[in-house]
């Protein structure tokens, strides 16, 4: 895909060192392309087919209560897993309590940076550092955005 010429590319890694005592750290943050592991992990919930007694027709019960749950589990999912997949970039990272088999423990990923002695302070850069490369960060698209509507009223 192309804009005005110019090729899209992919966020770039991003990277923080974070010092700890005597030590420092190196994390780093890569763009999750797809969802494909996701989505093998923990497949999409299917809403129930309802049939109308009365006239025989069917329909897909998307505000099944069941599904919704399901749907919200999933999502919660997500967003750890894409957490987890972005911070597999760091070199010898190990987690305390996350098993990447088991969707269960994925919200694990904070309190083990806590319960590891993670600062929350620096906890809050980490989760800005996985925005970044996976292009969430809004303050560097409002900065973005900002920058070309200076440039086109300069015009």
């Amino acid at each position: 895909m192309k804009i005005n010429g110019i090729v899209l590319v992919k966020p770039k890694p991003q990277v923080l060192v974070i010092p700890m005592g005597d030590a420092k750290f190196v994390l780093k943050a890569k763009y999750v392309e797809n969802y494909e592991g996701f989505d093998k992990i923990v497949p999409a919930a299917v809403a129930p087919e309802i049939l109308k007694p009365k006239t025989g027709e069917r329909y897909i019960d998307y505000r099944d209560k069941k599904y919704l749950e399901q749907e919200s589990i999933r999502s919660q999912h997500r967003y750890d897993w894409i957490y987890l997949e972005s911070l597999s970039a760091t070199e010898g990272l190990e987690w305390a309590t996350v098993d990447l088999a088991d969707p269960t423990t994925w919200c694990n990923w904070r309190q083990d940076l806590i319960d590891g002695g993670m600062p929350t302070t620096y906890i809050a850069r980490i989760i800005d550092l996985v925005n970044t490369a996976n292009g969430f960060n809004t303050e560097l698209l409002d900065e973005a955005t900002q920058s070309f509507l200076a440039s086109t009223q300069e015009k």
